[in-house]
């Protein structure tokens, strides 16, 4: 093939994990079925098969059988009916919507809502106003009202949010208020910070801090101080800490005693991710100390949110990690390298792509940032690569990597047949194709 050929470069991201063979011909009546078994494997396979194919003849079956089935199979089944064409789910909401199911019943009430169909707002406001509804139904309930702005609805809402809720439902109650910027809110919040539970002193001063009283930053910090405060209630009022203003510096500090401590039942990543959002340099010294902590997921979140920190990554301790044992952050640790013009990181994420188990496609697409000569063999041999996330993020890296290196050739690869989608032995011939162009090219003058 002559240097001067021109390639066409398609990128095809196919990252979507296939169904599960053994259950892709299975009878629909027989997936529905499954959603309500006892085996949970098998009914997270029946719900992807259901889900990537909603067989037309499945549809009346759910409708039926959903509201019968088990709470955690109720949001799986709800889920796949929500893909129907909208013409078709409408009779399905609007008989869900005098379903005994209280979050079937909500999950109707809201889409009917979507739909423009004022009914749905009697439905959702049913549930919400009965007594003894299940705490976790409600919740799920109240998660498919974002974004909903009906006057009934709010109302509703806002009597949840009253003394011995459970957090399980003041969190979302609150979380959906504050989205919807309700007014008369605060003025049933406010006596929840008197309470003398912790938890719900805690949700109150987050929402209140939230919807612009600043002077409750402080009684949030109490409540986060606090030995007593369960996971949970963070869990629920992080949606109030999250993707708003910057979390004020007492409850930055709360924070930092919380991943100090390494509160016990705590998830940390979850509470190490604030300190990097706010870029927090109080917290840079504990968050060293974590780079090589066992615990599940906390050494990456605090590097991800040393990252984030001015000064918070040393050169030395980045270095460190490109021989550690986590390809994930091996990977990471050579993108911030050469965010900083360092390439010291381009043979560990080669090795990556080459050996890894779980961060190969991560690996691919941080190659192609680098827009080096060195990365090009590795990224064509990626091509090739049984996993289609893998060969998609090849595809994509060594089109930046044309790029950058050929800035005044226009590189096209699709002359050369390959797709990402593709199996491998269907695009050999692509590949070798591109191979012997980049032989070719890649010492010439260009």
């Amino acid at each position: 093939m002559s240097r001067a050929a021109v390639l066409v470069l398609v990128v095809a991201v196919v990252l979507a994990r296939p169904a599960p063979a053994r259950a892709a011909d299975a009878d629909p009546a027989a997936l529905v079925e499954a959603l309500a078994g006892d085996d949970t494997q098998a009914r997270y396979d029946a719900y992807r098969v259901l889900l990537a194919s909603h067989p037309p003849e499945a549809l009346p079956l759910l409708a039926k059988r959903v509201p019968t089935l088990p709470l955690a199979a109720q949001s799986f089944g709800t889920s796949v009916v929500a893909g129907y064409p909208a013409d078709r789910t409408r009779p399905v909401y609007e008989r869900w919507a005098a379903s005994d199911a209280p979050y079937v019943r909500m999950f109707a009430g809201a889409h009917l809502l979507r739909q423009g169909d004022a009914k749905g707002s009697a439905a959702v406001v049913a549930v919400l106003k009965a007594e003894g509804t299940d705490p976790t139904a409600l919740s799920m309930g109240l998660s498919q009202l974002t974004g909903l702005r009906d006057a009934a609805v709010t109302a509703a809402v806002r009597a949840l949010v009253r003394p011995g809720a459970p957090v399980a439902v003041l969190g979302p109650a609150l979380y959906h208020l504050q989205f919807v910027d309700d007014r008369e809110a605060p003025r049933v919040a406010g006596p929840l910070l008197s309470s003398p539970d912790v938890a719900t002193r805690a949700l109150a001063a987050a929402f209140l801090w939230r919807t612009g009283d600043e002077a409750r930053a402080a009684d949030l910090a109490a409540a986060l101080a606090s030995p007593d405060l369960p996971y949970e209630a963070f869990v629920r009022m992080n949606p109030l800490l999250s993707n708003g203003p910057r979390l004020p510096e007492a409850v930055l500090d709360a924070l930092v005693a919380i991943v100090e401590g390494k509160r016990e039942g705590w998830y940390l990543p979850l509470v190490i991710a604030h300190l990097g959002t706010s870029a927090w340099g109080k917290a840079v010294p504990v968050l060293r100390t974590l780079l090589d902590d066992p615990g599940a997921g906390v050494a990456a979140a605090a590097f991800e949110a040393l990252a984030k920190v001015p000064g918070g990554l040393r050169p030395d301790d980045v270095r460190a990690l490109l021989t550690g044992p986590d390809e994930a952050r091996r990977v990471a640790a050579a993108e911030v390298l050469r965010r900083e013009d360092d390439p010291a990181g381009l043979d560990a994420v080669v090795d990556v792509l080459k050996t890894g188990k779980t961060a190969r496609a991560e690996a691919a697409r941080v190659l192609g940032t680098f827009r080096r000569r060195a990365a090009v063999d590795p990224l064509i041999d990626a091509l090739l690569d049984p996993d289609v996330s893998v060969r998609a993020a090849a595809q994509n890296a060594l089109a930046m990597t044309f790029q950058a290196l050929f800035v005044y050739r226009r590189l096209d690869l699709a002359a050369t047949g390959y797709r990402s989608n593709a199996t491998p032995e269907a695009n050999r011939a692509a590949v070798e194709k591109v191979r012997a162009w980049w032989r070719a090219a890649k010492d010439g003058d260009w």
